[in-house]
């Protein structure tokens, strides 16, 4: 009962805001900060955590996650261009305990670190007073990719770590919804293509939502 009213009540915030009339005149800033969470189906597997146990044998993998911060600026009535930097990792490991009670773990992560430009595309005009404006979005830049390899053999760690830098690039979409003025929350989805190749390990698609902080005026010159 009480999971009802809070989604009853949640409901009711959600249609009380989209009811509020924006102001008259274009309300879009010029200037936004985004903090995001996204999940990284990395390799164009399954994005989902995994857990196998055989015997003495433990099998586990975990779906690519991460965070991200991105600055944006508008520079037309459709137009906003973005920098955006985040990182991502997902891990992969098993485990096993031998006869004598000797215990042997390997875990493979794999960490992305990639510095983006992008712009995105308004699909609606300018003085549309929508709180609810979707968007094309694409871009690219260098991934740098992190592969480390973590050994406990019989009380005997060996770590190794490979690194490499690669040029990707992305493409999407999403939404964006602005209950206020200089306060919005995204929600977007982008296909990565690390290498520009899609049989990539790391290349796939990528969920997101995040917090958007917005200021100052965009007003377009006629």
């Amino acid at each position: 009962m009480k999971d009802i009213a809070v989604m009853f009540f949640t409901l009711i915030v959600l249609i009380a805001l989209e009811t509020v009339p924006l102001a008259a005149q274009p309300h879009l800033t010029s200037t936004g900060l985004n903090l995001g969470l996204g999940f990284w189906n990395m390799g164009n597997e399954a994005g989902s955590f995994s857990y196998r146990r055989k015997g003495e044998r433990e099998y586990f993998k975990t779906p690519g996650g991460g965070f991200r911060v991105s600055f944006t600026s508008r520079t037309s009535e459709k137009w906003t261009f973005e920098l955006e930097l985040s990182a991502f990792w997902q891990a992969e490991g098993e485990s096993f305990t031998s006869d004598a009670g000797e215990e042997s773990e390997k875990v493979d992560r794999k960490v992305v670190i990639p510095l983006l430009f992008g712009a995105q595309w308004d699909l609606l005009d300018l003085n549309s007073r929508s709180k609810i404006r979707p968007y094309l979005t694409g871009g690219g830049g260098p991934y740098w990719i992190a592969d480390i390899k973590s050994v406990d053999e019989f009380d005997e760690p060996v770590d190794e770590i490979e690194g490499a830098l690669k040029l990707g690039a992305y493409l999407g979409g999403g939404v964006t919804f602005l209950p206020l003025r200089n306060f919005g929350l995204n929600f977007n989805v982008r296909y990565h293509f690390v290498n520009f190749d899609i049989q990539n390990d790391v290349s796939g698609i990528e969920f997101g939502v995040g917090l958007n902080i917005m200021w100052g005026n965009f007003s377009s010159v006629n």
